[in-house]
């Protein structure tokens, strides 16, 4: 699902477009790097609702725009930090915007640089939601596939692939992949094709139904 969102960048130059809620943070800043100019580690985002009232910062990389409560019609501020920003007659100079495909031919563009990281073998700090625990009822969302609702039944490491934090989640419906085992290790224990392996990016707090039994 999309949102539409009104971008505030330096000198009051505004942007309105259509934005993937599914995007992480990190994605959100890398189209932000087109639109502003500025680039994504010396930007500071600031949510603000359809009144232009004061919500929060954006800070978490690794969250959607929808964990972080970004709704249709919110305006974001994007500043930069860098202490590089135009002043006097400068601010008066309008922002250049190049394609996304030029862009990417640029070999000095924060894109370029932040690839050159990752293939150093850095790794970014994981995120995980306050609400990823055992027991919590969640709904799992993955581009391409159906949502699947179900209860969190593990969440640590595992010996299929070590390093990273999975989510065991127990399915409501038989749309899992195993029975909590994997490999002849058991993490939870679930009726067969109820259990899955997701990453915590993908788990999101399942909303309550108001009044679940009218239709």
């Amino acid at each position: 699902m999309a949102v539409f969102l009104t971008i505030k960048g330096p000198n009051d130059f505004t942007y309105q477009k259509h934005f993937n809620e599914n995007m992480t943070l990190v994605e959100f800043k890398q189209k932000l790097e087109l639109i502003t100019g500025i680039l994504s580690p010396q930007m500071k985002l600031t949510l603000y609702d359809a009144e232009n009232k004061f919500v929060k910062e954006l800070k978490v990389d690794e969250f959607t725009l929808k964990q972080l409560e970004v709704v249709k019609d919110s305006i974001i501020e994007v500043r930069d930090i860098s202490g590089n920003e135009p002043l006097g007659s400068e601010a008066d100079v309008p922002h250049f915007v190049i394609s996304e495909e030029k862009y990417n031919q640029r070999e000095d563009s924060a894109k370029k640089w932040r690839e050159s990281i990752l293939s150093s073998g850095y790794k970014p700090k994981e995120v995980i939601g306050p609400y990823v625990k055992v027991g919590n009822r969640v709904v799992v969302k993955i581009q391409g596939q159906p949502d699947k609702k179900g209860k969190i039944e593990y969440v640590g490491e595992t010996l299929f692939k070590p390093g990273i934090t999975w989510v065991g989640v127990r399915y409501d419906e038989p749309v899992g992949k195993n029975d909590g085992s994997v490999d002849g290790h058991r993490y939870f224990t679930c009726e067969p094709n109820h259990g899955a392996f997701v990453r915590p990016i993908s788990v999101f707090q399942e909303e309550q139904e108001p009044f679940p039994d009218e239709f």
